[in-house]
């Protein structure tokens, strides 16, 4: 198992999983503005936008509305880490 501190598959490293979620929210922001987005999940626009550029995380509200989950796994630590 891979140490796994956000999204929904373990084998992915931390930007695969990030991507999940930004590609998951622009096809919800492809068909609907980001304001009206942002109302109905409870955060700002400026929050989504900043979750579209990778410069935040999405919060546990967010990933509910897109359907994900944030989750932690634990692996053994390889020899010399």
């Amino acid at each position: 198992m891979k140490l796994i501190t956000f999204a929904v598959q373990p084998e992915l490293d931390y930007t695969g999983r990030m991507n999940i979620a930004i590609r998951e929210l622009k096809a919800r922001c492809a068909q609907r503005m980001r304001v009206e987005i942002a109302r109905e999940v409870g955060v700002s626009a400026g929050f989504i936008s900043a979750v579209l550029l990778g410069r935040k995380r999405p919060g546990p509200r967010l990933l509910a509305y897109l359907g994900l989950e944030a989750y932690e796994a634990y692996r053994r630590r390889r020899a010399g880490s």
